[in-house]
């Protein structure tokens, strides 16, 4: 036997491969045996398991064989009799496709199929889980030519149903509402001649639809009782007949109040059937008694407790019942005689107008009541004067009469309190009369100033004044509601009157302050029906022109939407320079894109092109002038229900007025288009902010327009599409932005007209480099748009919008280049969906599909043969590496050059600047400089590199160095006085830094970055400076692009071609989270996917090659890992130290649990580790006269006759002296050469001083060099140059800082690690330096490492990295070791020694409760994440075999 999730799956699978064989027999066969199964007659689970398979089978397959059809359908009927009540569910589901597809072999086959459905509902109660599929299908075949509906009687089969449209469960309900709605519309045709038990039956129809109207808030069982409602309303004897009698009980259903249980009076209560009855056992009975019967029920929340911690919702759920019970009613109205119509009015004029939602629903019923008739007038007498009366009171309603009699007995009581204290005199407590709110409001902030010395006192009078508060609140809602509803229904009724004043105010007011969205569409509705009732009557004064007047400067109010270009209150002043240039986006009136900061500052609704972004670190231009204004985003938004009222009567107007609206309603038609019409090309700079602010108002109004507008007046807005088109050039961000997200909402609905005028008329703009900033970036802005608004549309213009893209992304302007990668991000996704179907006409089509080819698949781009001779054998993969290069650099887009250590990255990049200057030389076009940037330790590696490979006459680099501030100015001054001499300057990371303002001002032609994952921390000065500089080309050279996480790639892309990859917060919440997240097995196909996403994405534009696949004559590099243990004193000063430690760590922790500062531990912790990795070297480095074990060592030293600084103190210079034997270093003393020379790798300058003392001074015939920070460049460079061309220097001793980038040191061919670098990267990048081209002996790599300390574990930690950045990077994109890989490691985890490492962390100490410094997890907080998980089940279950997701997939 197997659970119900495996047959689920099986079932799928199965299926899957049955619609993979449907033209072959096996399917025949497939399904023949599984038909056989269904005869099984043992245990029920085989006869579920077969007929799930042929459900989703039948759902997916396209056709199934004609020779299996009818035994299918018998056989699956046969199971519909089924004792098990999850076959019969099923058997049921399964015959719902087969109805869809094949209703006529259904029906021939199956004869009495309803019957028999009704039959099996007659004998299920409402706990019965086959109830519900039953329904479905009685449902389905309802709505088929079924002829046996057609002899079924509704009046047999509707009291089957009733029950359970009061199920507890929706589904059941949702079910018993389709069908009866199928019901009646099967019996559609016999409504007009029905017996008096058929009425009955019609009657208790009316009232099941309506009392579930009123409870249900689920919008789909909403849907179909109102589609039911109005198809028994079709018959007006019918309505008539069996409505008349309840009409006031469902009135007082109406207006009930929303958080008072519901009068059971009021509702029907139909005696369950006998027969189903009788099925029950006692606990059933007992169980649906207590569900429907002893609980309250409440407006819009049924069976459910009114939920206070969601008053917003509750109360938008109330309104959506109020309102579709007032359809029904108005529906139910319109069908009424005369007599019967005119005891309805009364009985509505009769209510009690002092309770606001009697007030407010009376307006609902008439609203909709007027809407369903022809002739409103011949009631008019009745309401017009009762309701125009109502519109004139101000009262305080019931509703919240007893909060208000509350609230002064309170404040009665607190003032007497007052008196005890003698804040006030108890005789003029009598005399204060409390008429209104306001009163108690202004008495509570008149209290005597000496109450703060009373702190309670002081809280009762806070939280009266509260209380007042709301009550007010309350009060201004109910009747801002109450006397919109009425003003609409004398609108609806024609009640204009004389004086309008008293309907346009309420229902202005209403568009203006009202926060529920229906509401607001309601009142939309009625105010565009008044101005079409005034726009068709003689009366003056006509109030129209100051209507739209009103409604335009509501959508214009909200200026956390649209800034307000004339309202200084939204701009504060800048006091960016160009040093904090990175701290922040800030976009400002007349510099910047507006699009770019709107969409990277509201993360909770934006994202790149599709509405999720977030707010933006990326590093920005700034502003010159110190008194530049910016945008100011921090203002909360209070004009939000304006804005979406005048949005909504608006929409609402151009519906009503359609054809008409140029020639009945011009003020609103001239205001759209009079001031755009007047824009012209002098304008762009000269506009006034008064005008530019009117301008920007009328674009916006437009584009809220061109969606409602009938085609006709569509049309006639194409036609300003010129004039749009010179607003994009105004100097103002804001008319730029409006009109580029105008021009995007125009393509929405004349897509081919817009796109062709975009790509004749506006891309080609971008062409034009040369003009300014103002210009460009309003038709980058709008193709950003256009992109936006058409989603999957943009796929057949995809490739003609990606060059003008290309053409932007290495614009000078920060701005432009970024919005213009972001674009073509996405284009490049589109692209992959494109077909030939759609022919654009385009002259430069073909060369944009030519080049995107090239661009996914690099072994279709054209040769490229060097202008000029080099000096070198280029290899064949450098050769595909100058052609991507050349490629890249033809389309003007940036990359990065990933190829692993030594393959010849630098000859590569050097073919490439020569190659620009020789053909920028034959086009007699400028020769720009061009800027190489690298660690300080290359910098001469590169000028003698470019002198060993490239001629002078082309390549001429000046080397611009130099620690002395004085010597760097005169390089400046050299250069300025003859720029042209120089074809390239070559500059260490810490120069451009220190030097920004120097090389911020030169164009270069390209910036190479060497090592350029030193960028990746963009808060760093030097990754601010890096930005800051204007190049036409970039270029990264990394061997190692990531080295900790995915984040760091974005760095690099956000230098190179800003936007591509989003903003930074998009970029994690895309990528970086879930590739975290991934080790949990439930976001493993969340993380595969982000990573697939992630790495197509970058692939284009990332080279990276392996030594291994390009490289067949370089010897193999051996890895092995050295064990060493520590010496006794090691052991025990580590021991000590982390026993002491853990409870340090532990009381951190705790302390840290309770502080807003989470990291007080963990900055213990690494202080620690780096003790820790001290002492594994040697005991010297960390024992001085203030350590605590000083003076015991000291006397263990004297003991056994050694001095601190003896080689026996530690186990790894033990091991690193025996491994220099081993390797023959230091052997023979008449040796001239060594048979193996070595690189010895350390973390620190001072333990090179150790092993020179302690190692090498203990051996003979040693020759050594050392490399570290403390040695200028020129220094470096000559000691490299020294040991690659003497072979009797055995070591190099160096920093993996200084030494481990770059260098060039094949002389040797053993590499030794003495220390470890936590970012397994660089340890790569430094057992490179002598794995490289031109090595050719076998490069053995010794990591040693000390045995069960914190080095060992270090070496556990960077598997993960280096898993992540071959994966990204990767070729095949395998993500399989990525994910599996445990990231959530505890720091402190990494301090114990021996087994203590290997079972406990310090902070647990033998317990089994787990607790750290940034969290503790308590007994609540992991009960209440298992709740949370229970309760998800079911969702997720039925969302994983949700059957219509299935199809869809496949």
């Amino acid at each position: 036997m197997v659970v119900a999730p495996i047959r689920e799956t099986s079932a799928q699978a199965l299926s899957i491969i049955c619609n993979r064989l449907h033209d072959r027999p096996q399917c025949s066969s497939l399904i023949s045996i599984l038909l056989n199964l269904l005869k099984h007659n043992g245990t029920w689970e085989i006869r579920h398991g077969a007929l799930l398979t042929l459900k989703y089978t039948f759902n997916i397959l396209k056709e199934i064989p004609n020779d299996i059809r009818i035994p299918c359908v018998q056989a699956v009927r046969q199971c519909l009799q089924d004792e098990s009540d999850d076959v019969v569910s099923t058997a049921a589901a399964t015959l719902l496709p087969l109805v869809t597809q094949y209703e006529s072999v259904v029906l021939d086959c199956t004869s009495g199929l309803i019957s028999e459905l009704i039959s099996l509902l007659d004998s299920m109660d409402d706990l019965n889980s086959a109830a519900s599929s039953i329904m479905n299908l009685l449902a389905k075949l309802l709505a088929s030519n079924s002829a046996e509906k057609f002899k079924l009687s509704f009046a047999q089969v509707l009291p089957k149903i009733f029950p359970f449209c009061r199920h507890h469960t929706l589904p059941f309900r949702l079910a018993a509402i389709e069908t009866v709605m199928k019901i009646i519309e099967a019996s559609q045709s016999k409504l007009n001649t029905c017996t008096s038990e058929e009425l009955s039956v019609l009657e208790r129809t009316f009232r099941l639809l309506f009392e579930r109207s009123i409870l249900e808030s689920d919008d789909k069982i909403l849907a179909s009782i109102e589609q039911a409602w109005y198809i028994l309303c079709q018959s007006n004897l019918i309505v008539q007949l069996c409505t008349y009698s309840s009409y006031q009980r469902w009135i007082c259903l109406a207006v009930h109040p929303a958080k008072v249980p519901i009068n059971q009076a009021l509702l029907s209560n139909d005696d369950q059937n006998p027969q189903s009855a009788s099925v029950m056992d006692q606990d059933d009975r007992r169980y649906l008694s207590c569900s429907t019967t002893n609980n309250h029920q409440y407006l819009a929340m049924g069976f459910t407790v009114c939920h206070q911690e969601a008053p917003l919702e509750q109360d938008r759920a109330v309104i959506k019942c109020r309102r579709l019970a007032a359809r029904l009613l108005g529906r139910l109205f319109s069908d009424y005689d005369q007599q019967q119509s005119n005891d309805v009015l009364n009985y509505l004029k009769n209510l009690n107008f002092r309770s606001a939602v009697q007030r407010m629903v009376a307006g609902m019923i008439t609203i909709e009541w007027a809407k369903s008739v022809n002739n409103v007038s011949i009631h008019e007498n009745i309401l017009q004067e009762h309701f125009q009366k109502a519109l004139n009171e101000t009262l305080y309603f019931d509703e919240i009469a007893p909060a208000f009699t509350k609230l002064k007995r309170d404040f009665t009581s607190f003032m007497h309190d007052c008196a005890k204290q003698r804040l006030c005199n108890p005789q003029s407590i009598e005399s204060i009369e409390l008429h209104s709110v306001d009163h108690i409001i202004e008495l509570c902030d008149n209290v005597h100033s000496k109450i703060d010395a009373f702190p309670q006192l002081n809280a009762q009078k806070q939280n009266i004044r509260d209380e007042a508060e709301r009550i007010q609140n309350e009060s201004e809602t109910l009747a801002l509601r109450s006397t919109a509803y009425l003003a609409s229904a004398c609108v609806y009724w024609h009640f204009l009157g004389d004086q309008l004043n008293p309907l346009i105010r309420p229902l202005m007011d209403a568009l203006k302050k009202e926060s529920d969205p229906q509401i607001q569409n309601d009142i939309a509705q009625a105010v565009a029906n008044l101005i079409w009732q005034c726009s068709q009557r003689a009366a003056s004064p006509n109030p129209n022109s100051k209507i739209i007047k009103n409604l335009c400067s509501y959508v214009c109010v909200d200026s956390d939407e649209t800034p307000h270009i004339t309202n200084p209150s939204r701009f504060a002043e800048s006091s960016e320079t160009s040093a904090n240039v990175n701290e922040e986006y800030s976009c400002t009136v007349l510099k910047g894109i507006y699009t770019w900061q709107k969409t990277n500052s509201d993360d909770a609704i934006r994202a790149p092109l599709n509405r999720g972004s977030s707010t933006d670190s990326t590093p920005t231009p700034s502003s010159n002038s110190s008194t530049t204004k910016k945008f100011n985003f921090d203002t909360p938004n209070t004009n939000d229900c304006s804005r979406y009222g005048g949005e909504c009567a608006l929409s609402a107007i151009c519906h009503r007025f359609g054809t008409e609206l140029e020639s009945t309603l011009s003020d609103l038609y001239d205001r759209t288009v009079i001031d755009i019409e007047q824009f012209n090309d002098d304008l762009c700079q000269t506009q006034s902010t008064n005008d530019a602010q009117h301008l920007a108002d009328t674009i916006l109004i437009l584009s809220i327009l061109i969606p409602h507008v009938h085609e006709t007046v569509l049309n006639k807005y194409l036609l300003f599409l010129p004039n749009l088109s010179r607003c994009l050039s105004s100097k103002y961000t804001v008319i730029r932005f409006l009109t580029a997200r105008c021009i995007g909402i125009l393509s929405m609905h004349k897509t081919e007209y817009v796109l062709q005028f975009i790509i004749d008329s506006i891309l080609p703009k971008l062409a034009n480099t040369n003009m300014d900033t103002n210009y460009l970036q309003g038709p980058i802005e709008t193709l950003y748009h256009i992109i936006d608004k058409q989603a999957l549309n943009i796929v057949p213009y995809a490739k003609n919008l990606m060059l003008p893209c290309i053409q932007s992304m290495t614009h000078q302007d920060w701005y432009i280049r970024s919005l213009a990668s972001n674009c073509f991000a996405v284009l490049i996704k589109y692209y992959a969906l494109y077909n030939d179907d759609k022919n654009i006409e385009h002259t430069n089509g073909r060369e944009n599909e030519n080049f995107l080819e090239q661009l996914f698949d690099n072994t279709k781009m054209p040769a490229y043969h060097l202008p000029m001779p080099v000096k070198a054998d280029i290899r064949p993969y450098q050769h595909d590496g100058i052609n991507w290069l050349i490629f890249l650099k033809r389309y003007n887009l940036s990359c990065v050059l990933a190829d692993d250590m030594g393959l010849g990255k630098t000859l590569q990049t050097i073919c490439v600047l020569a190659a620009d200057i020789v053909e920028r030389r034959k086009e007699n076009f400028e020769i720009r400089p061009s800027l190489v940037v690298s660690p300080p330790t290359l910098t001469r590696h590169w000028t003698s590199e470019m002198s060993k490979f490239i001629g002078e006459d082309i390549l001429r680099p000046l080397l611009y160095s130099g620690k002395n501030l004085a010597e760097r100015e005169g390089l400046r001054v050299k250069y300025r006085q003859n720029p042209k001499e120089y074809t390239v300057i070559v500059a260490s990371y810490d120069v451009v830094r220190s030097d920004i303002a120097f090389f911020s001002t030169i164009p270069f032609n390209y910036c190479v970055l060497d090592e350029g994952h030193v960028i990746r921390n963009s808060k760093t000065k030097l990754s601010k400076a890096i930005r800051q500089i204007s190049a036409a080309h970039r270029l990264i050279l990394s061997g190692t692009p990531i080295q900790n996480n995915a984040l760091e790639l974005w760095k690099l892309f956000d230098f190179l071609m800003p936007g591509y990859l989003g903003s930074e917060k998009q970029f994690i919440r895309r990528y970086q989270k879930p590739l975290l997240a991934s080790s949990r097995d439930r976001d493993l196909e969340h993380g595969q996917l982000a990573m697939d996403v992630l790495h197509k994405q970058v692939k284009p534009f990332m080279l990276r090659r392996l030594k291994s696949d390009v490289l067949d004559d370089l010897p193999p590099k051996i890895l092995q890992d050295y064990y060493c243990d520590l010496s006794s004193i090691q052991c025990m000063l580590y021991e000590d130290f982390a026993n002491k430690t853990k409870e340090q760590v532990k009381y951190a922790a705790d302390e840290g649990s309770h502080s807003s500062n989470g990291c007080v531990a963990t900055g213990h912790v690494f202080k620690a580790l780096q003790y820790l990795r001290k002492l594994c070297n040697h005991p010297s480095l960390i024992l001085t006269p203030e350590h605590p074990k000083w003076f015991n060592v000291q006397n263990e030293l004297k003991e056994s006759q050694i001095t601190l600084n003896d080689i026996r103190l530690s186990g790894k210079l033990l091991a690193l002296k025996e491994l220099l034997i081993e390797c023959g270093i230091g052997v023979s003393r008449d040796a001239v050469v060594s048979a193996h020379r070595a690189l010895v790798f350390c973390q620190m300058k001072v333990m090179i001083d150790v092993i020179i003392d302690q190692v090498l001074g203990t051996m003979d015939n040693v020759s050594f060099l050392r490399l570290d920070s403390s040695m200028n460049t020129a220094d470096r460079f000559n000691t490299v140059n020294l040991f690659n061309s003497d072979p009797s220097i055995d070591l190099l001793l160096l920093t993996t800082h200084i030494g481990g980038l770059g260098l060039n040191l094949t002389g040797a061919d053993t590499v030794i690690f003495v220390e470890h670098d936590w970012n397994p990267s660089k340890d790569l990048q430094a057992m490179d330096r002598a794995h490289r081209i031109g090595q050719k002996k076998v490069v053995n790599v010794y990591r040693l490492i000390t045995r069960n300390t914190v080095e060992e574990k270090i070496m556990n930690l960077q598997r993960f990295k280096t898993n992540l950045a071959d994966t990204v990077l990767g070729s095949d994109n395998n993500s399989s070791s990525l994910l599996t890989l445990e990231k959530d490691t505890n720091l402190i985890d990494l301090i114990s020694l021996g087994d203590e490492a290997k079972g406990q962390s310090l902070v647990t100490d033998n317990s089994s409760k787990k607790s750290n410094s940034n969290k503790n997890q308590t007994l609540k907080s992991m009960l209440d994440t298992f709740s949370e998980q229970v309760d998800n089940d079911e969702d997720c279950y039925n969302d994983e075999y949700n059957v219509n997701k299935f199809i869809q997939q496949h």
